[in-house]
């Protein structure tokens, strides 16, 4: 992919090329053949996405709703102050380490902060399932040993992962 100016306007043009033998009266000549495509509106595309993520991203961040986005392999690939804040988790932490959603709550039940349940393991393994299970947004209370209760959404993402929103 690289950049032409074609008929004065700025265009971005994939090359895709490969070789071939050509068999001749020498014996085979190498060639090779390609194709130019001008794939400027997949790029004009992918910036106005850049741009809206930016905007939902400042928007994010201040709302007073808890909010963490896990991609498809289970790692936590956003979260707002908000959801720093709740958990009383350090952001720059959670921006660097990018946690699993499991570890995150073997961390967040080292704190006690997740509800006291009987079998630990069971829990946390249905939870990170949803991962693969969950096709609609799904809503819950969870009851926090400090006395709070949380409403909880949890919402596939189109791309896989998770969204889960806490208030």
């Amino acid at each position: 992919r690289f950049h032409l100016v074609i008929e004065g306007t700025r265009r971005l043009i994939e090359i895709t090329e490969a070789p071939f033998d050509q068999p001749s009266e020498d014996g085979a000549d190498r060639l090779t053949v390609g194709i130019a495509r001008d794939i400027s509106v997949l790029e004009d595309l992918e910036n106005r996405l850049a741009g809206e993520q930016a905007n939902q991203a400042v928007v994010l961040e201040h709302l007073s709703t808890a909010i963490a986005i896990f991609g498809a392999a289970t790692r936590l690939t956003y979260h707002n102050p908000a959801f720093a804040r709740l958990w009383h988790l350090e952001s720059d932490w959670l921006r660097e380490t990018q946690p699993s959603y499991g570890d995150l709550l073997d961390v967040l039940r080292d704190r006690r902060a997740l509800p006291e349940v009987p079998d630990y393991p069971a829990f946390k393994a249905a939870e990170v399932d949803r991962f693969t299970s969950l096709i609609a947004p799904m809503e819950d209370l969870v009851h926090l040993p400090d006395g709070k209760a949380l409403r909880r959404v949890i919402a596939p993402q189109p791309l896989g992962g998770l969204l889960l929103t806490y208030e």
